[in-house]
């Protein structure tokens, strides 16, 4: 099966490219492919993962579906499925 992952904001910076194309065997959850790019770039790790859990703000859609809770984290992907892996935007002056 082929996945797309597409990564935008300051994580982008990190990978140094704005979409991954993976071959993934049959079962392979969301959760999955957020691990495997930690292995890929471990610099992630501490910019996705908060307590060895995503964190829970970070953004991550399923085909344009938010998935928000662990267990559709966890649901088996599709051939072709598009993940969206997004970093919340923080910062200003408080104004």
């Amino acid at each position: 099966m082929h996945v797309e992952v597409k990564i935008f904001g300051s994580l982008r910076k990190i990978i140094g490219q704005n979409c991954l194309t993976y071959e993934v065997p049959p079962g392979t959850a969301v959760a999955d492919i957020i691990c495997r790019l930690t292995e890929e770039y471990p610099e992630l790790t501490e910019r996705v993962y908060e307590n060895n859990s995503v964190r829970n703000d970070l953004i991550v859609t399923r085909n344009k579906t938010h998935i928000q809770h662990l267990s559709e984290k966890n649901k088996c992907l599709d051939d072709g499925d598009v993940i969206r892996v997004v970093e919340p935007i923080t910062g200003g002056d408080g104004r």
